[in-house]
């Protein structure tokens, strides 16, 4: 069973999706409007429903509405093509399915998932929040100005980010970041897992509060004044290096 549905962009402002256990991708186009086509079993697509109030476009799976079927044996996938130019706000939730999305440039990009793989690319958004319990969360050529990022036991991988301000909880797997740009702050957290970034500036100021673990660094000096690094872990270690020229020109 397949659907789909367009909405003119001009009058929204806030993307609203909340999904069970759907794949969702989200991505921005040469289109002038807000395009959702779904596909998928009977069952589950009739557990879809897709409503404009006011400025806000909401896409919503009922969980009661979902077919009696397990996983294995049921799919539907999500795509939502939204204009290059639109500036509004995005709200993703979802329970198992992984999400992508890429080429966005917003004002506002929250993505919560409890156990589904999230992939960014590409995008820009003033305000970037992800969380993630125990899926992973990776990416690539991320912007904005500040950056929340939280998981449990997932893994967290991000290259080439340049935000203002990083933020970034983590339980027991670790986080490893690259910056094309340097940041102004970053505060981080971790119980057992490291947390290592490749940063393009040869200065930070640096603390680790830590019961067992070490702030190890390559090529970066600790410097009072220089863009700001405060970590508290468990026991994972604190791993700054600097990116090589090299490398840099590689990624631009």
């Amino acid at each position: 069973m397949n659907s789909r549905n367009s909405f003119s962009s001009l009058t929204i402002t806030q993307l609203v999706i909340h999904l069970t256990g759907a794949l969702l991708e989200l991505y921005a186009d040469d289109t002038q409007e807000i395009q959702v086509m779904a596909s998928g079993d009977d069952h589950d697509m009739k557990a879809v429903s897709l409503a404009q109030n006011g400025d806000t476009l909401t896409l919503e799976q009922s969980a009661a509405a979902l077919s009696p079927l397990p996983l294995s044996a049921r799919w539907l996938q999500v795509t939502v093509r939204i204009p290059r130019t639109w500036k509004g706000r995005v709200e993703i939730r979802t329970t198992s399915g992984s999400v992508h999305v890429r080429g966005l440039q917003v004002s506002d990009l929250s993505v919560e998932s409890l156990s589904g793989f999230v992939m960014l690319s590409d995008l820009s958004s003033l305000s970037l929040k992800v969380k993630n319990g125990s899926g992973d969360i990776a990416g690539s050529d991320l912007s904005g100005q500040d950056c929340s990022l939280f998981t449990t036991t997932g893994m967290l991988c991000l290259e080439r980010l340049a935000f203002l301000n990083i933020s970034l909880s983590s339980v027991s797997r670790g986080a490893m970041l690259s910056f094309a740009e340097m940041f102004s702050t970053f505060k981080g957290g971790s119980v057992a897992g490291g947390i290592s970034l490749e940063i393009p500036g040869a200065q930070c100021d640096a603390i680790l509060r830590s019961v067992s673990g070490r702030l190890l660094t390559d090529g970066v000096s600790i410097v009072d004044g220089a863009p700001s690094v405060r970590v508290t872990t468990a026991s994972g270690n604190l791993t700054i290096r600097r990116i090589s020229p090299e490398k840099l020109t590689e990624n631009e």
